[in-house]
């Protein structure tokens, strides 16, 4: 008997943003009763586990294939991972009465899976390498902007295998037809790589579909903007997510929620746009582009996230056309690219939604 904990955050929870926590059923990477996995591995389908949607291992596949999880990291939980101090309860957390979700141990847990996790997407996608307001990916807790991805989830051995001593977690993404809260759980949606490796692996270059890449679009009277593909004509990409007072410093934080000046969102922006070199590599021309910031109307007390996207220097008449930006390392985009083969349809824009974002003094649709 196993039980799923899969709990879905949005960046006012930066830290457990789309972590869902789950004990796979049959998950183990040394047990010989069950199927291994290993990681940049990918699943086709996906079973339910007290109500909840966990990757069904069994039914691995080459990712050229289609498939509805990616499996990018697969780690060994030491004691520490559960309690610094006291008895070890590592066992207990995959028994469903024994620690509650407030629990100290569970807590513990899911910090450090959080960070592990999180790390891990950093590096497979590349973005390990960007620094934010001269600070590393690592130390601001920056996540890749994504659509239709549920990602970072991390995901632990049933208890069958923990029993056994086999205290082991997965890290994985899981594929849905874009939200336009950005953050809907959704039914699967498979999709398929141009090469035998995850889609998140190239996400830093021209390979990765741009539909699966959030951007923003004006209505035609360009008065309010909406949430669309970017394999659609927009005035903005997002590009990913920071931790504000992790890159700014709490003092800047109070200062912007008590008065949230121009000249304040002109620094944020200026941060953002010092990323774009960075991030978009040979695709920058900084007469043609700049950074935006994002702020969430509201922050809670663990997190203060931060959006970045690139926009055309004149937003209020300037477009960016269909296709991403992206592109961390060049040599990497040839190992396989989708322009030119069919993608999902994307689906129709739709107004703003998940997110409350402060408005910006100079431009409102921010």
């Amino acid at each position: 008997m196993s039980r799923v904990f899969n709990r879905m955050g949005t960046p006012s929870s930066l830290g457990r943003l789309v972590a869902g926590l789950a004990l796979v059923a049959g998950l183990t990477s040394c047990a010989a009763d069950g199927p291994e996995v290993k990681p940049m591995s990918c699943v086709a389908g996906e079973s339910r586990d007290h109500g909840n949607r966990v990757p069904n291992l069994a039914y691995q596949v080459p990712c050229t294939k289609a498939h509805g999880y990616e499996i990018f990291d697969v780690f060994d939980l030491p004691r520490s991972a559960f309690s610094e101090t006291g008895p070890d309860n590592r066992d207990d957390l995959a028994i469903p009465s024994e620690l509650g979700d407030d629990s100290p141990e569970r807590q513990v847990f899911e910090d450090f899976a959080v960070r592990r996790c999180t790390l891990s997407l950093q590096r497979v996608t590349g973005y390990d390498a960007l620094r934010v307001n001269g600070k590393s990916a690592a130390a601001v807790r920056l996540l890749p902007a994504l659509r239709g991805i549920q990602a970072p989830r991390y995901s632990v051995l049933p208890e069958v295998h923990w029993s056994s001593g086999h205290h082991q977690a997965l890290c994985s993404a899981r594929f849905t037809p874009p939200s336009p809260s950005m953050f809907g759980r959704g039914l699967l949606q498979p999709r398929r790589s141009p090469v035998d490796r995850p889609l998140l692996a190239l996400l830093g270059t021209d390979a990765f579909p741009a539909s699966l890449r959030p951007c923003r679009a004006y209505d035609k009277g360009r008065k309010n903007v909406q949430s669309v593909a970017c394999s659609k004509k927009h005035v903005s990409e997002t590009l990913f997510y920071f931790d504000a007072e992790r890159a700014m410093g709490r003092r800047f934080v109070q200062k912007l929620i008590a008065d949230p000046t121009a000249a304040r969102f002109d620094q944020l922006d200026r941060v953002c746009t010092k990323v774009l070199p960075q991030l978009l590599g040979p695709g920058y021309d900084r007469k043609k582009h700049r950074g935006f910031a994002r702020v969430p109307q509201r922050w809670n007390e663990s997190s203060k996230p931060i959006e970045c996207a690139v926009g055309p220097i004149d937003f209020r008449t300037d477009d960016l056309p269909a296709g991403s930006l992206v592109d961390i390392s060049p040599a990497r985009a040839g190992a396989g690219s989708t322009r030119g083969t069919p993608e999902p349809k994307p689906t129709e824009a739709t107004p703003e939604a998940g997110f409350q974002y402060r408005k910006h003094p100079d431009w409102l649709q921010r």
